[in-house]
This record gives C-alpha cells, structure tokens and sequence, in this order.
C-alpha cells in the first residue's frame, strides 16, 4: 500500500505542476497570503527600541480550501480518493467521489490540497516540491493514516506577563511557555494589521499551550465535530488559571493551532482576530517563583473541578470583570471593574455596602478573623472606587496601585473560595450562610449545613 501510494501522489503532484501557472495567475489566490511586520532575532517586548522586517506566509486554513477547487477536476484527485476509500483510511464513509465533495472541506481538499500545502510550507512558503518536502509530507500523511487519534497543540498569548522563568508544567498536557523566533514571528505575520498597533508577539513573551487527543471519528475540521465542545470547554477552564494566579495585567490575546495530522487540522490562524491597541507601557505581569506556586495550586484547584461551566453565573460576571480589569491601562477603569467584580460575587444590600463586603469577604475564609487587614484595605479600596465612580477624583497611580494590587489578590482568593463552594451549594444558599455569618460565629460550611429551624 506504501509504494502504491507514493506512486500515485507523485503523480498527482505531476499533473499539479503542469497545471499550477493557472491556480498562480487566479485572483482568488491573493486571499491564502497574509503579509506582516515581524520584530527581528532577539528584540524582546519591553527593549527600548527593535528591528522589523516583513514578510509573508501561507495561510494554512484559505489555501487548503482553494487548492481543492482547483484540483477537484484532477484524474488524479479521484484516484487518489478511490484509493483511500478502498483502504479505508479516511474516518468518513461517502457513496461516491462526487458526495465526498459535497462535504467542505471534501477529502481531496484535506489530503490533495492539504498535501501540496504542507509542502508549500516545508519550503519556506515558496510554491515548490522538492524531493524533500515530498517525503517528509508524504511520511506524516502515513503515520496520520496510521492512527485512530488527532493529536494537536493549541496555543492560547498570555500578553503581558514577563519573566525568567521559561516553562511552568500544569498538567502532563498543560503548561505555560515562552514564545521563540520562529512562534513570535509566526503570530506576528498572520496575525498583523498595521504598524501603529505595533507587533503582535515577541521572543520571551507567555502562552497557554494545551495538547489535546481526540478520537478520529470525534473530530470534524469544517467545526461541527464533537471535539470543538470539548476544546471550548478545555480552554475555557485552563484560561481561568492565568487570571485567577498572575497578579496585574494579563490580556488573554490570539489563539492557534498546531499539528502534524493536517488532513483533518488544517486551521492554524483562529482568533480572536480585531485590531488591538498596544500593550501599556512599563506595565507587565511578573512572572516569579510565587506566581508559579500559585499557578501551580490554581491549576491544580482546576484540574479537579467537575465543570466550570456549571458554576452560578454571578460567580461568571464576577471572573468577567476581573478578566476586563486585568485588561484595563487605566488604574481608574481597573478599580471600577474590580468593585463590579466583588459586587457580583457577594451579595450587599443598599446601606453600608462596604461594611457588609468586608465582613462577608472575611467570614468567606476564617469565622474569628482578628487580623484588621482584610477590613481596613478594603474599606480604602472601596474609597478609591467611590472617587473614581462619583468623578471626585482621578487616582494617584503610584499611591493606589498596591492597594489596587492588593484588592485584585483578594478578590481571586474569593473567586476560587465561592467557585469551590458552589460546587455543593447554590449560590442563594451560600449568600444565606454570608449574611448570617455576620451575626453567627461559625465556618461558612458548617452555616450552610445547618438545617433551617422551624419558628416557635
């Protein structure tokens, strides 16, 4: 079967050439290029002054899609499918040649077209085959045939977070990575829009890497497959680590994919595009061995939790605010959404709502507290927010931000605090319990466990 298909590719590729200049000179052709600036070798985010170039590459989603347009009237497309078909090597059963293309993307969009692309690839971009990149596609082909699985790499910018160290290991599959030359300039090209936003990665900068196995017959590249639920919910749930354990801005940026097995995953670029501003200046996340701790025991925390999905959607505003406040540039709007976000997650009622936060947020932790810290902090922070909101006052970045710093740590310890009691408790029963924790000595578990005592 190897040599039977080795055969025939090559002269798929044969009839390829003979007829590229055509698929060259189509206009629709300038929609698989994306060109963009990229910082030059050992330019790091925050260097007072860097190099670019640009330069252009393939987009490995668009020219898949194209390609199997063009060659869908091949000879050689239809024995190339008639000999998979026969094999049984693709994990879709169609009746004919002509229904397999009725599905887009078809089987020969994915392995005519995806083929000619990762050779395209292997020669820096350039609309060759060489006897190299032949082989080395042709090899990955086989071995994708060969398995029942789809293994790929999804890559989540944590912009904003700098430090020393390179690698923090979550999970055997998730782990937090600096980005290299070749991953800064890839995002850098395909993600571009214009210089005054400036470059989109650097060498040095942070990502959420996830690697995930999924089941052939589970995964559809035209996203209708199972597998995108459970890689929306995957990624969804480790996003909340960065967020929930790094202190200060953290701007959760573009995503990609990566993979050999490109007959099914052939959609590297997939957002979220838009064209953002730049990152603040001199503000960045300081990624140090305490925030590897507590990235350590948040992803934990995480990794055994049943569905973050499920958790009570005030919790969900309130990780939304932190999440816009860890975007903001301006101290001013960070304030604001963090009081929204200690807001949603714990319930006040009209007067004295200060009074009612700080007490609530210490009985959320110890029943006797007599450490004054959480109550005197708070109260100042909610003074800053009440100047900001009423437009009495614009904040003293250097006299508010290690309040506001402090405030923001609080409000994660609460997140992960109620997110671990609404995994057995409804959130009305955990603001109950609150309430009465103000009037009642006792841990917030052993309130909420208490059965209600009937009136005399």
């Amino acid at each position: 079967m190897k040599q039977q298909l080795y055969l025939l590719l090559n002269e798929f590729v044969t009839e390829f050439n003979q007829k590229k200049i055509f698929f060259l000179q189509d206009q629709s052709f300038r929609h698989a290029i994306r060109f963009g600036n990229y910082a030059v070798k050992g330019s790091k985010r925050y260097s007072k002054s860097y190099g670019y170039d640009t330069a252009f590459t393939l987009d490995t989603g668009v020219l898949p899609q194209l390609l199997g347009n063009f060659i869908r009237n091949f000879a050689t497309s239809k024995k190339l499918y008639d000999f998979v078909a026969e094999h049984n090597l693709w994990c879709e059963k169609f009746d004919s040649f002509e229904d397999s293309q009725q599905i887009m993307p078809s089987i020969i969009t994915r392995i005519g077209g995806g083929f000619l692309c990762r050779n395209f690839e292997l020669n820096g971009n350039e609309f060759e085959i060489t006897q190299r990149s032949f082989d080395t596609a042709f090899n990955e082909l086989l071995a994708f045939f060969g398995k029942d699985i789809v293994e790929y790499y999804l890559y989540a910018h944590l912009r904003g977070c700098n430090g020393d160290i390179d690698s923090i290991s979550l999970t055997e599959d998730v782990s937090i990575v600096k980005a290299d030359y070749e991953m800064a300039k890839f995002y850098s090209i395909n993600y571009y829009v214009n210089q005054v936003h400036g470059i989109e990665m650097f060498e040095g900068d942070y990502l959420l890497k996830i690697k995930f196995v999924v089941p052939k017959t589970e995964y559809r590249s035209n996203d209708i497959g199972k597998h995108n639920l459970i890689e929306r919910q995957t990624l969804d749930k480790w996003l909340h680590v960065p967020l929930l354990a790094i202190s200060g801005f953290v701007d959760l940026g573009k995503r990609t994919r990566f993979s050999d097995d490109w007959p099914l995953l052939y959609n590297r670029i997939i957002g979220p595009f838009g064209n953002e501003s730049k990152l603040p200046e001199n503000n960045f996340s300081k990624i140090t061995d305490q925030t590897v701790l507590k990235l350590n025991l948040i992803g934990s925390f995480l990794q055994n939790l049943r569905d973050i999905t499920a958790i009570d959607e005030n919790i969900k505003h309130s990780i939304e605010r932190l999440r816009k406040s860890k975007s903001s540039k301006d101290i001013n709007d960070r304030t604001v959404e963090l009081a929204m976000a200690f807001e949603y997650l714990i319930n006040t009622h009209n007067t004295e709502v200060t009074y009612q936060l700080t007490l609530k947020a210490i009985k959320l932790f110890d029943p006797n507290n007599i450490d004054r810290e959480i109550f005197k902090n708070l109260k100042k922070f909610y003074n800053f927010r009440s100047k900001v909101v009423h437009g009495n006052a614009k904040l003293d970045v250097k006299i508010a931000t290690p309040l506001i710093d402090y405030a923001e740590g609080l409000l994660q310890k609460i997140i992960v605090r109620m997110i671990e009691l609404n995994q057995k408790y409804t959130y009305i029963a955990i603001d109950t319990a609150l309430s009465e924790s103000i009037y009642i000595s006792k841990p917030i578990e052993e309130l909420l466990d208490m059965p209600a005592k009937p009136l005399v």
